[in-house]
C-alpha cells in the first residue's frame, strides 16, 4: 500500500533528472503513465465528443474554461452506460439579474418526462 501511495510521487522526481527526461522512450512512457490516470481518461473521453476546452492536459488534474458544458452519462442501457453529448433541454441557460452586477447562473431546466 505504501508503495502504491508513493509511486506517483516517484515517477515525478525520475522526470526531474536530466538525462531521462531528454530520453524518447522515458518520456513517452511519462506522457503513457500520466494519460492513464482517472482525471485525464475523463479529459480524453469528453475530448473525444469534442467537449470542454481543456487547458493544463499534462498536469495531474486537467481543467475546463469556467462555463464549459461537458457530456452526461447515459445510461439507457443500464449494463453499457456511455458518455454522451448532453441534449439541447440539458444546455439551456437562466440568468436574471441582481442589483447593478449581472450574475449568470447556469442551471438545468426540468423537462417534462416521455415515460
Amino acid at each position: 500500500m505504501l508503495l502504491s501511495i508513493l509511486i506517483e510521487h516517484i515517477f515525478a522526481l525520475q522526470h526531474q533528472i536530466v538525462f531521462l527526461r531528454e530520453s524518447r522512450r522515458f518520456a513517452y512512457g511519462a506522457a503513457e503513465w500520466q494519460a492513464g490516470t482517472t482525471l485525464q481518461l475523463q479529459r480524453l473521453a469528453h475530448e473525444a465528443l469534442g467537449l470542454g476546452r481543456w487547458s493544463r492536459a499534462d498536469e495531474t488534474v486537467p481543467v475546463t474554461e469556467a462555463g464549459e458544458t461537458l457530456g452526461v452519462l447515459d445510461v439507457s442501457n443500464a449494463k453499457h452506460a456511455r458518455l454522451s453529448q448532453p441534449s439541447v433541454e440539458m444546455n439551456r441557460l437562466i440568468t436574471r439579474e441582481e442589483g447593478a452586477v449581472a450574475e449568470n447562473r447556469a442551471r438545468y431546466l426540468r423537462t417534462p418526462t416521455i415515460e
